[in-house]
């Protein structure tokens, strides 16, 4: 009986050992990239039906956003730092003494695995600073769109040139 090998990787020279169609890896190596629940369980669907024959639905691979302001306390995505600050004040009771920045990484929002970010958060808030946190994906790749560290900084951490927060962690 043939027993389906479905490889994929960041590099694509991982696939060698797969016995599916080329179209499969990469649409699966797709589904992957952009993460996220829906993703993975579309990824699922996705292989179920192309490679086992499976009569089910799956939805294409849904584009994610690369970077973005999210606390997890507020729970909402921002794109523009000033909406952020507006919505992050109003959620705080004190007056932040300072603020720090806090870049961490695009797979810890899509996947919503972000206690070490809340419970950082909420460690610096107990000292009276505010938290501009960013995330994002870890190389600058053109292809994607994707901001590099440097520009995730100056996008959301700078406001005419100038810096919003004390330091970066």
């Amino acid at each position: 009986a043939h027993v389906p090998i479905v490889m994929v990787g960041s590099d694509p020279g991982s696939w060698a050992g797969s016995n599916v169609a080329p179209e499969v890896l990469v649409e699966s190596s797709r589904y992957l990239l952009l993460n996220g629940p829906a993703n993975m369980e579309n990824l699922l669907r996705y292989l179920l039906a192309t490679v086992l024959d499976v009569d089910i639905d799956f939805g294409e691979p849904e584009e994610l956003p690369w970077q973005g302001l999210c606390n997890p306390a507020l729970g909402q995505l921002h794109a523009d730092v000033q909406a952020y600050l507006n919505d992050y004040r109003a959620s705080l009771d004190f007056e932040p003494t300072a603020y720090v920045g806090l870049l961490y990484s695009r797979t810890s929002w899509v996947t919503a695995n972000l206690e070490v970010e809340r419970e950082l958060i909420r460690a610096l808030e107990e000292r009276g600073l505010g938290v501009i946190p960013a995330f994002m994906y870890s190389m600058k790749d053109k292809n994607l769109g994707n901001l590099s560290g440097v520009e995730v900084i100056e996008n959301y951490m700078l406001a005419d040139g100038q810096p919003l927060v004390g330091g970066i962690v």
